[in-house]
């Protein structure tokens, strides 16, 4: 639907309840009307009813636990409607409703902030100090009745220089947990994180972020910007547009602790100046630490997504791809339009034989780095069409591949180490080198 136009209200004459906005940008989504609506100013008050910009109420968890709320197959209640929010900052603190989290965003919540695009969200919305709690976090009791959140032109922001909790869920800022239709993030930002700026955990996740930013979150020995459980149910994620800048020893990770069916998809992300001060580790942009493997074979796709050169005079695991253990039988990376400059891909294999990923599909990739790729359990990497792979035996008659294609043999001895796929498009023509 197109974005509606600014707006501007101010108070009627003889109106002696309500407050004058000074905003002088509003943007609403009015997918619902009457008591599903709320607004939020910073000239609002709390005791006031929230039902249009001049009786605005003056916090978002006010206004979120003021909407009528849904009871789920779990018999857990949430809240719904739309939530628009005025230009300006909003502190936010943990209310009676709720205790282990300030804001419940779990059931079909719009909250959409007064931002005119890209560049500008123009809400933002900071976890008040000493809080020590997630700012945002999906009702842990909806399962999979918890769906339907849009979020656009909102930045959330973790405070962290005043929060002393370090450790855990409650150092993350925003917690997203499975739902089956998912989470929508529009033009939304998380800073100032002390773990994650976005934890997303529990099965079936299926969150889509277009312009997402993160900054600073995270420190110099945890966290990042996203860390994503994948346990249980088919979960994915994908992210168009946006950036990391500043955000911790591993700006995403990705734990894959059981079941199948994940995908992942980052088009057009930039990853800029993470990891700690140069004299610290360095860890990796994707970090990839399996617990188990089972279910259906995840597949990730990567497209024109940039990676900076990590600090100068560093150690540790400067890769951009680190995958610590096996995805599982099957697994499929995409790697196309990457410029790393100074990573590289490290795929570890797992305990499990033939645990780790079997596919590397790689099309304009440019890495630069002491060891460019370092692969586990007999991959298969495809270059723009042609084919790599690692095994033991002849794969004369036994691995099918286009001309062009290489075969590195394990178990191989002088002119039998290096085979070239020379003719055929089946599986002969092999030539040992």
């Amino acid at each position: 639907m197109p974005r509606p136009a600014p707006l501007s209200t101010t108070r009627a004459a003889g109106d002696t309840g309500h407050v004058t906005d000074t905003n002088t940008v509003h943007r609403e989504y009015n997918v619902t009307a009457g008591a599903q609506v709320r607004y939020v100013s910073k000239d609002g008050n709390d005791s006031y009813d929230g039902y249009s910009w001049g009786s605005a109420k003056l916090t978002v968890r006010a206004a979120l636990e003021s909407l009528p709320t849904f009871a789920g197959a779990s018999g857990i209640l949430a809240h719904y409607g739309t939530i628009n929010v005025g230009r300006g900052t909003f502190d936010e603190t943990k209310g009676t409703e709720f205790t282990t989290h300030v804001l419940d965003i779990s059931h079909q919540i719009r909250l959409i902030g007064s931002g005119t695009g890209p560049g500008d969200r123009g809400t933002n919305i900071r976890l008040a100090a000493g809080q020590n709690v997630p700012l945002v976090d999906g009702n842990p009791g909806m399962g999979n009745d918890a769906h339907g959140v849009v979020i656009r032109d909102i930045g959330f922001d973790g405070n962290k220089a005043n929060q002393t909790t370090s450790t855990g869920d409650n150092a993350d800022t925003v917690i997203i947990r499975g739902g089956g239709f998912g989470y929508r993030l529009e033009n939304t930002g998380v800073s100032n994180a002390k773990r994650w700026g976005i934890n997303m955990k529990k099965n079936m996740v299926n969150v889509n972020g277009y312009e997402l930013n993160f900054s600073s979150c995270g420190d110099a020995t945890q966290g990042g910007a996203v860390l994503w459980t994948i346990n249980g149910g088919p979960s994915q994620f994908t992210w168009i547009g946006g950036q990391i800048d500043k955000c911790g020893v591993e700006p995403l990770r990705i734990v894959h602790l059981a079941g199948g069916g994940a995908m992942m998809s980052l088009r057009d992300i930039k990853f800029e100046n993470n990891g700690p001060d140069p004299l610290l580790h360095v860890r990796p942009i994707v970090f990839v630490p399996i617990q188990t493997a089972g279910g259906q074979p995840p597949m990730f796709t990567l497209e024109s997504v940039y990676g900076n050169s990590p600090p100068a005079g560093t150690g540790g695991n400067p890769y951009f791809i680190y995958e610590q253990a096996g995805l599982g039988v099957g697994a499929r990376w995409e790697l196309h339009n990457i410029n790393a400059s100074h990573y590289f891909v490290k795929a570890f294999e797992s305990a499990k034989t033939g645990q780790s990923s079997k596919t590397w599909a790689i099309g304009q990739a440019h890495f630069r780095g002491p060891e460019t790729f370092e692969f586990g359990q007999n991959p298969v990497v495809e270059w723009s069409g042609a084919q790599m792979y690692v095994g033991t035996g002849t794969p004369e008659a036994v691995v099918t591949a286009p001309i062009g294609s290489l075969f590195l043999r394990k178990d191989g001895a002088a002119t039998t180490t290096l085979y070239v796929k020379t003719s055929g498009i089946g599986n002969t023509g092999w030539t040992g080198k």
